[in-house]
């Protein structure tokens, strides 16, 4: 796990498949004893003096009703500090990826103004009172104030988003007893000894569903079709080799890829054909941002920085601009681009994923994904099951 995005508890996870709980408010508002409270530890630094926390800290802990769930501790909104601008910036870009807010209101605080930007995103949001507030205070919110109450604070989380639950990865696409092969590739970019995190998910999806799996290289395909024929219900394979499996599958056999199957999961569909589609409209003085959820050091043919572009350029022309973003780097400048192309995002929670498209939406700015692009490019998108 990188240090791109403050903190993290070595011991998380995938965080991408967790409930992210961020906690908001003003400089010395008490937002890292709530934190330490929730998690019955002393995690973060707590001091007297504003803007002990800078960077976003993050932990996981099991949360009755809802799981795993990750809980971030962010620095304090526009402080007065020297850094005030860059903390405030920081606990913002935290803001995207939680699915729920904790803000912590205390005496003193006159205004409130600050609040409208977490309300703006959308996001939903409780209120937790460090002590007692005055009432001109209490006024200014619309919200009920909880107590600075662990078991409350849980209690009133879990039943705000125990409603909220992703799509499954193979929803509407496999169901009990289908036999499912998945064809992964174990070249140079797979991680040794292990497999890639979509990949595993797909697997532990298929477990769940009570499908059967079996799993081959691509070199084993035609062998597995002429040993299996029409007791295959889907294939799913890695969207580099997309229209390699394609050419050797009869016409009635369904196809997808781990990326498609992660923006159903992660995303919105729709948004991410019509980004695809955009490709048709796109010549060769085109602007793109390629954004990766990761950070990773590129290998020879990776995927976002190599095979991609190149694909971009044979389609478009040598010409076209591509820029790249990585983890919670992203551009403020979005209008500036044509098309914006997601990874699979299986390090970003869904609430992550649909704020980069809401961003883009509110840019005027197409937005698809990996496998739906590389699936457009190749001429097979309406042939791919989604």
């Amino acid at each position: 796990m990188t240090k791109d995005k403050g903190i993290l508890d070595s011991k998380m996870e995938n965080r991408g498949n967790q409930k992210h709980i961020g906690i908001f408010g003003q400089a010395n508002a008490g937002k890292s004893t709530l934190f330490n409270l929730l998690l019955g530890q002393d995690y973060s630094i707590v001091d007297p003096k504003a803007g002990t926390t800078t960077d976003p800290v993050y932990k996981a802990m099991e949360v009755q009703g809802l799981g795993p769930c990750v809980f971030i501790d962010t620095a304090g909104l526009y402080d007065a500090s020297l850094l005030q601008e860059k903390r405030t910036q920081r606990a913002l870009q935290v803001l995207d990826e939680c699915d729920l807010c904790l803000v912590v209101l205390r005496q003193g605080m006159e205004d409130l103004s600050w609040l409208q930007d977490l309300r703006r995103r959308k996001k939903k949001i409780l209120l937790v009172a460090n002590g007692p507030l005055e009432k001109d205070l209490k006024d200014q919110v619309k919200e009920e104030v909880l107590p600075f109450e662990k078991d409350k604070i849980l209690q009133a989380l879990a039943g705000t988003l125990k409603e909220d639950q992703e799509p499954g990865l193979l929803d509407g696409l496999a169901k009990k007893g289908d036999l499912l092969l998945l064809v992964m590739p174990q070249d140079i970019q797979a991680p040794k000894g292990r497999l890639i995190l979509p990949q595993v998910m797909t697997l532990r999806a298929g477990l769940d569903l009570g499908c059967r799996l079996l799993t081959i290289q691509p070199q084993d395909l035609e062998k597995s079709l002429e040993d299996l024929g029409d007791k295959i219900s889907l294939v799913v394979t890695d969207s580099q080799i997309f229209s390699q499996v394609k050419k050797k599958l009869p016409n009635s056999l369904r196809l997808t890829s781990f990326s498609v199957l992660m923006a159903r999961m992660k995303g919105d569909i729709q948004a991410y054909l019509e980004g695809a589609r955009k490709l048709d409209d796109l010549g060769g003085d085109a602007r793109i941002l390629i954004s990766e959820a990761c950070s990773h050091a590129p290998m020879e043919e990776d995927i976002g920085r190599v095979q991609i572009p190149r694909l971009l350029r044979e389609r478009l022309g040598p010409d076209v601009k591509i820029d790249f973003a990585r983890g919670l780097d992203y551009p403020d400048n979005l209008k500036d681009y044509d098309l914006v192309i997601s990874c699979g995002s299986c390090m970003f929670n869904r609430a992550m994923t649909m704020a980069r498209i809401h961003q883009a939406q509110e840019a005027g700015v197409a937005i698809s994904n990996y496998g739906l692009v590389i699936a457009k490019i190749r001429g097979i998108l309406d042939d791919i099951a989604y």
